[in-house]
């Protein structure tokens, strides 16, 4: 009962803070739409595009400034290195992370970066956990929570955990396995525990729905 609370405050929750990001020449244009991600979205052969002023797709640079850590907040398998991809083609600065995934670093994206020159910070944690890569938490100010319909979260999820990989997906004979229903389970608790502690956060907080970039990215991305 509480995770379907959760989720349908979720759904119908959206706290709008302004300025959530900093306002910079619009780069949205940019950005060649599909999901789900495929290893080519991330690097050419992309086509080279000119929009005014801009080459697309973009190279992002580091913040010019020092500004506040942002956590680029969700649980696995909810889109969030699709959404940093947006994020860094509409803004032209990097979105960093707490990890070290050497498959998204190869199609250009910072890995285990997460200082105050990025736009925004990827992580999977619990809020305030110590995870095995530092010694302590990261004190983030602001907070993008990424929300995506469970089922499709979990599947997702499963997949990559299996595969190691972010785009291949089981059998249906391997589906069926005790090892992946196991694992399912255990998917299905962490979420509830993930979505509680961000949901405690108790600083600048903005909720965007999956889904919703999915049907209109431009909208959600202004």
């Amino acid at each position: 009962a509480v995770t379907i609370s959760i989720l349908l405050f979720l759904l119908v929750t959206r706290i709008d803070l302004s300025p959530m990001l900093v306002q910079y020449n619009s780069g949205i244009d940019c950005i060649p739409i599909t999901y789900p991600p495929k290893p080519e979205r991330f690097t050419s052969p992309i086509p080279t595009a000119h929009y005014g002023n801009l080459t697309c797709p973009r190279t992002p640079e580091l913040l010019p400034y020092w500004g506040p850590k942002v956590a680029l907040a969700s649980f696995p398998g909810s889109g969030n290195s699709w959404v940093r991809y947006l994020m860094e083609q509409s803004t032209g600065y990097y979105t960093g992370s707490v990890y070290i995934d050497h498959n998204l670093r190869s199609y250009g994206f910072l890995e285990y970066i997460f200082n105050s020159s990025l736009i925004a910070i990827k992580t999977h944690e619990t809020y305030g956990t110590i995870n095995k890569y530092f010694t302590k938490s990261i004190d983030y100010k602001k907070c993008i929570l990424i929300v995506r319909n469970p089922k499709h979260t979990l599947v997702a999820e499963v997949n990559r955990f299996f595969t190691s990989d972010h785009t291949k997906s089981l059998t249906t004979y391997r589906w069926k396995s005790e090892e992946v229903q196991h694992k399912l389970l255990e998917l299905v608790y962490g979420w509830k525990r993930f979505m509680l502690s961000w949901l405690n956060f108790s600083k600048a907080l903005l909720v965007v729905q999956f889904e919703k970039l999915l049907d209109n990215y431009k909208l959600e991305l202004e």
